[in-house]
């Protein structure tokens, strides 16, 4: 009976640190996934299916679509809480994450201004 309640346990903890691996960066993913659908983004992805293992490399690129930015950094913030690492740094007055470590993902993004006030943003996730 005991050993029954265990396996049960272990197999309650399994399927929920799975699920949440698979959840931990959901809002950056659908952003990605968005984006795609976009005309004026442009894309890139590579894929390496090495030894049994795949590697998806997905980067896209922006011009002039603060709103768009603006979804970005929400949906950071709403996956930030999974994530294992997250590395920040100091722009315009304050501290902004630009590189987030999950279990099977790692994304970054980063903002460039320049002096006729065009903003570039460039996006980076990279999927285990």
């Amino acid at each position: 009976m005991k050993t029954k309640h265990l396996f049960l346990v272990v197999i309650l903890l399994f399927t929920g640190s799975m699920a949440s691996e698979i959840q931990a960066q959901s809002n950056i993913k659908a952003l990605f996934r968005k984006c795609e659908a976009m005309d004026d983004v442009e894309m890139s992805r590579i894929r390496n299916r090495d030894e049994g293992k795949e590697k998806t490399i997905t980067g896209v690129t922006f011009k002039n679509n603060e709103q768009l930015l603006k979804e970005f950094q929400d949906a950071c913030k709403k996956d930030e809480g999974e994530a294992r690492f997250i590395s920040e740094e100091k722009v315009d007055g304050k501290m902004v994450p630009k590189f987030y470590r999950f279990d099977n993902a790692t994304f970054s993004y980063d903002v460039n201004k320049d002096g006729n006030g065009q903003t570039t943003v460039s996006a980076t996730l990279i999927e285990n």
